[in-house]
């Protein structure tokens, strides 16, 4: 049972053309929220000023900006941000261009002062490490998605027990992208992932070949182009 929603607000945002976007939420190590986010504080269409963020809040719904950005690169934008605490250390995540091209990982002592350590899903075809960390105790796991010809658009996890080894993909029977995960006090694990119509005889669009309509939601335009090219 959930309740209506209600709109957080994050003070303090620079630039002023568009909402911040793909929100993940950690507990900070003095019990605080901490939204990590995207955003692309002076840009309509996603460039490389669209850089991870982060906002520190007491109750979750009223947030302050942190200084600085969390993940940056001068050539592409950066989105889509997993971060999760393991083992010590703060680990995040972020798909390095399109999703199929495989994710940075980098970790933090503090949360805010990321290094890039090595990099997730390259050269994996199918697989996308889009999607969100877990904490499950023993191991940090990663649940993304692959979306191939033939197990469709299907969300897989992968495991670590030391932030650096990962076991393999461990397939789930939930149809789905960009999956969110929590482990409830019963020892149920709750996944939320946006779902889509069964397969039909339309073909669908390789990834590098789709059309984005930003933003998503949209209030009064939208932007129509191709991720990995020009904007329209």
């Amino acid at each position: 049972t959930w309740t209506n929603h209600q709109v957080i607000n994050i003070s303090g945002l620079p630039g002023s053309s568009q909402r911040s976007f793909d929100p993940t939420i950690t507990v900070s190590s003095d019990l605080l929220y901490r939204l990590y986010f995207s955003y692309c504080p002076n840009s309509s269409i996603l460039d490389s000023t669209c850089d991870t963020y982060s906002a520190i809040s007491y109750d979750g719904i009223n947030y302050t900006l942190e200084s600085g950005i969390r993940m940056g690169v001068e050539s592409h934008p950066v989105i889509d941000p997993a971060v999760a605490y393991f083992n010590q250390l703060w680990h995040y995540s972020s798909p390095i261009g399109a999703p199929q091209e495989g994710a940075r990982h980098a970790t933090a002592i503090d949360g805010l002062n990321f290094t890039v350590t090595d990099t997730l899903g390259t050269g994996e075809g199918y697989i996308r490490w889009v999607g969100n960390f877990l904490n499950d105790g023993a191991e940090l796991r990663f649940y993304g998605y692959e979306n191939s010809p033939t197990l469709g658009v299907v969300i897989w996890w992968n495991s670590t027990a030391d932030g650096l080894n990962w076991t393999g993909y461990n397939y789930t029977n939930v149809e789905g992208k960009d999956p969110g995960i929590v482990k409830l006090p019963s020892g149920n694990y709750l996944l939320l992932a946006p779902q889509f119509a069964p397969t039909t005889s339309i073909n669908e669009l390789a990834d590098e070949d789709a059309i984005v309509l930003y933003p998503n939601p949209a209030e009064s335009y939208v932007i129509v182009g191709n991720p990995m090219h020009e904007f329209i």
